[in-house]
């Protein structure tokens, strides 16, 4: 008999023991795992923060179809976005609370019911329960702290959220003085040339050098921050980035005197495009769906650099790739940019198409990923939707 209760005694002791082992493990290793995702500046591998953003956006997404009109379909995802933020910090404190459990359950001699609930009210500073012993006390400490740090980092991680949807958001505003909105190329050399804007600020290269690295830099960071949506429903993140690309790209092709700086912007733009559908579609809601995008035709900018000069010079770089432009609507295109044009259209449009092809297959995964306004010339969109096209001058209407 005696025996007997002594094993059961041994038995519920090793229990204990591994409970709280197992308790300090999972308590560090999430603390750690929030650090990283929300302090750390670098690409966070967080099983926690992919699985709560993937899930929600695939939720968010489902009912996509009931809604008739794509402004409808963007005030409701525009909640998908702060929701998963939300959610990050309950996922976070409901395991510390699990976990911290384990670990009063371990020092204790509470039930592992009374010892969540001990640890709950600690963890969240409600303070309603005592401590059973001194261990239990130290661990009571340890969850009221970690309780306090966990707002203080979710605090941190919104401003800097804040503050990097801003940086992103004033380029936008930017862009849509010259690119309209939704945003589209051509725009930006058609305007600049009725404002008598210098050829070489068409878009401007310092301007969209830093908004292009400072955005991947952000997104890279900070997933959750790509699902962010405009406050207009006519503008987003994605299609800007391509129009200003585009416009680039359209200055590249339609003269024979190529601008070193529009090179590097195409440069920048081509690799932001595909680290950032690559991110995305790492994340668990992109797994298990195959795109045409699924390999980047680039790996470094010196890829881009020696295609893009290679074109401009004549030198043959093989059949061009999908570039999402109908050969009509570019013609239409060179007509409208009237003097500018100095190349003929063949040999324009030959330029284009093997330019545009090394950026757009990243940049419409990613707008139809993120189901961002159905641009001119940004692929198409899941549901599908029509193209919504900025105020072009006056008689002017595309094919």
């Amino acid at each position: 008999m005696a025996a007997g209760c002594g094993r059961v005694l041994t038995t519920i002791r090793v229990m204990r023991t591994s409970a709280l082992v197992v308790g300090v493990v999972l308590t560090a290793a999430l603390m750690f795992a929030m650090c990283q995702a929300m302090i750390v500046p670098r690409r966070s591998s967080s099983r926690i923060v992919w699985a709560v953003n993937g899930t929600v956006a695939a939720v968010a997404r489902m009912p996509l179809r009931w809604f008739r009109t794509y402004k409808a379909q963007d005030r409701w995802l525009s909640g998908s976005a702060p929701i998963s933020v939300l959610l990050q910090l309950i996922v976070y404190v409901v395991l510390l609370i699990v976990t911290m459990g384990l670990v009063i359950f371990g020092t204790t001699g509470l039930s592992l019911n009374d010892s969540i609930y001990q640890s709950g009210a600690s963890l969240t500073t409600l303070g309603l329960v005592e401590p059973v012993n001194e261990a239990s006390g130290v661990a009571i400490f340890v969850a009221a702290f970690l309780g306090l740090v966990v707002v203080a980092i979710f605090i941190g991680y919104l401003m800097a959220l804040n503050g990097a949807y801003v940086t992103r958001e004033s380029g936008l505003a930017r862009a849509a003085i010259l690119a309209g909105e939704p945003a589209w190329g051509p725009l930006f050399l058609i305007r600049g040339r009725q404002l008598g804007l210098p050829r070489n600020e068409l878009p401007d290269p310092s301007l969209w050098l830093d908004w292009m690295s400072t955005t991947r830099l952000n997104h890279e960071v900070n997933p959750v921050l790509m699902e962010f949506r405009s406050m207009s429903s006519r503008r987003h993140w994605v299609t800007t980035a391509l129009a200003a690309l585009d416009a680039a790209a359209l200055q590249v092709s339609i003269t024979e005197d190529a601008l070193p700086h529009q090179l590097q912007l195409l440069t920048e733009g081509t690799i932001t495009m595909w680290a950032l559908a690559d991110d995305l579609r790492t994340s668990p809601r992109a797994a298990t769906a195959a795109t045409a995008a699924s390999r980047s035709p680039v790996g470094h900018n010196w890829d881009v650099e020696r295609i893009v000069l290679d074109v401009v010079h004549g030198i043959d770089t093989g059949p061009p790739g999908e570039c999402g432009v109908p050969r009509a609507q570019f013609d239409q295109v060179l007509q409208l940019l009237g003097e500018q044009v100095t190349l003929a259209p063949d040999e324009a449009w030959r330029r284009f198409q093997t330019i545009r092809s090394l950026y757009y297959q990243a940049a419409a995964d990613l707008a139809c990923r993120l189901h961002a306004v159905p641009a001119p010339w940004s692929g198409p969109r899941d549901p599908d939707l029509p193209v919504e096209y900025p105020l072009l001058p006056e008689g002017t209407r595309l094919k």
